[in-house]
């Protein structure tokens, strides 16, 4: 994996994360297929975002925080998450 980006090495990594799920977890093949969907969709945020353009980029609270908004303005089912997710990070600091 020398020589790329953290992005592309995150996108190499899915599938066998995924297998693992299923192998080891024993999650459901509906579970995994909605797990990659949300983790392809998050990675295509992040190389549409300022994330590509970052060196030794590392993903962070952040990226993550603001993934969640743009999804919340998007669909009001996700804004529950967003609120829920930024409550526990703020809340452990």
């Amino acid at each position: 994996m020398d020589g790329e980006t953290l992005l592309q090495q995150l996108y190499k990594l899915l599938p066998r994360w995924l297998d693992r799920l299923l192998a080891q977890r024993g999650l459901a093949q509906n579970s995994c297929l909605a797990y990659e969907q949300d983790l392809t969709d998050f990675l295509g945020y992040l190389g549409q975002s300022s994330f590509g353009l970052r060196k030794n980029a590392s993903v962070e609270e952040d990226d993550i925080l603001l993934y969640l908004a743009t999804l919340s303005h998007t669909c009001s089912i996700y804004k529950g998450v967003f609120l829920s997710f930024k409550f526990v990070t703020t809340k452990n600091c």
